[in-house]
């Protein structure tokens, strides 16, 4: 009798761990099973739209092939200028690339603000693993790519392995309150200097850490952290949740990068270059209160001194690091080569600038007329009288 109820015992707590196992259980799920082609000629936007409204808590979403991309299904906000091609749910999920996952924009009518975008202002961890985002921002087609990923106010995510190739704006654009987040092995080659597209684009985001970052023909500033201010393609209608005025603060780069930025794309895009008047040739540009920001091992080469037919043909400031009405930051460089100035400084207290090597027409040029100084080593610099000209 009393083996039975040992017997028993054990039956039920063995069924009640399935049970359990059962409510937690995470899915392995393959983009295939929704219809999805993968051979980088049909069009897969439906299949994985599908994909994306069926996931929840815990799933990883399986990507191996080629995937041909386009914007025509996706919703536009009343607030935004033009519509992203996946909005990414708020759940806790995996997207996660095979050995060639490949994400392709296709021929098409109409613009993205991106091909993904997090959910907004999710604090649900998202990951985004091993993929490679292929725009067409410097090709002069209709159908464009502005941004590669959009990380929309959304905390705790993990963005790693990820290339992105010409983009007509931004590589990965983090705005509004994103915080929190790892990217780690990033790379980004190609993005339009029609569209002052950065590598990275901090609007609003800090807490985040950067780490092995690779930027690479970049049209505008390899990084650029800034304050979030809605307007632009995030207006701040009635409808718009993008209301508050938020700072880029203590964000964390480690092992960074950034060669040949102020890149001549084209003048495909509609504006044929009138709205480059603004001077953004910098390796890495901190702006507007972006203060305790702190970068170490960075290495710049390259800060293009002619963008062709591209106003403005040269820019007033060419140089690998601009500070501009911040304070206490600390940038540690391994190298910069091939810039007229190793910083250009504006209001910039408590900053500190460690170089190992510089290559440059000027050790620093600054504009600072308060009574601080901000603190700049090189240990070793060659000045050049000349710089090549990429162009």
């Amino acid at each position: 009798m009393f083996q039975k109820k040992i017997l028993s015992f054990i039956v039920a707590l063995i069924v009640m761990c399935f049970l359990n196992l059962d409510a937690s259980y995470a899915r392995f799920l393959n983009i295939k099973a929704y219809g999805a082609k993968a051979d980088g000629k049909a069009n897969d936007t439906k299949a994985i739209l599908k994909a994306l409204t069926l996931l929840k808590d815990d799933d990883t979403l399986y990507f191996q092939g080629k995937f041909l991309v386009t914007p025509e299904y996706s919703i536009q906000n009343t607030w935004e200028a033009a519509p992203v091609i996946f909005n990414l749910p708020n759940k806790r999920f995996t997207i996660l690339g095979g050995s060639t996952a490949e994400f392709i924009l296709g021929n098409t009518k109409g613009n993205a603000l991106s091909i993904f975008r997090t959910a907004f202002c999710s604090t649900k961890k998202i990951v985004i693993k091993s993929i490679k985002i292929i725009g067409k921002g410097n090709k002069g087609v209709v159908g464009n790519l502005i941004d590669g990923i959009t990380v929309n106010g959304s905390k705790f995510g993990e963005f790693s392995d990820i290339s992105i190739v010409d983009t007509k704006r931004h590589g990965i654009y983090m705005i509004y309150g994103a915080s929190y987040n790892t990217l780690k092995n990033i790379n980004v080659k190609g993005t339009n200097r029609e569209m002052l597209g950065c590598g990275l684009q901090l609007e609003g985001a800090s807490k985040n850490i950067f780490e092995k970052i690779r930027l690479i023909n970049i049209g505008a500033n390899g990084i650029d952290v800034n304050k979030w201010q809605c307007g632009g393609l995030y207006n701040c209608g009635n409808k718009s949740p993008y209301t508050q005025v938020i700072y880029s603060l203590g964000n964390k780069f480690s092992k960074i990068l950034i060669d040949n930025t102020g890149v001549n794309n084209n003048t495909s895009y509609g504006a044929g270059g009138s709205c480059n008047f603004d001077d953004d040739y910098y390796g890495v540009n901190i702006i507007n209160g972006s203060d305790d920001n702190s970068f170490d091992n960075i290495e710049i080469k390259n800060v293009r001194l002619n963008s062709g037919d591209i106003l403005p043909k040269k820019s007033t400031y060419r140089a690998a690091l601009r500070l501009m009405s911040v304070k206490n930051c600390t940038l540690k460089c391994k190298k910069i080569v091939n810039s007229e100035y190793v910083a250009y400084l504006q209001s910039a207290p408590n900053t500190t600038i460690n170089v190992d090597y510089a290559e440059v027409t000027t050790e620093l040029l600054s504009e600072d007329n308060s009574t601080y100084t901000p603190r700049l080593k090189v240990k070793k610099r060659l000045i050049i009288h000349k710089l090549t000209d990429f162009n």
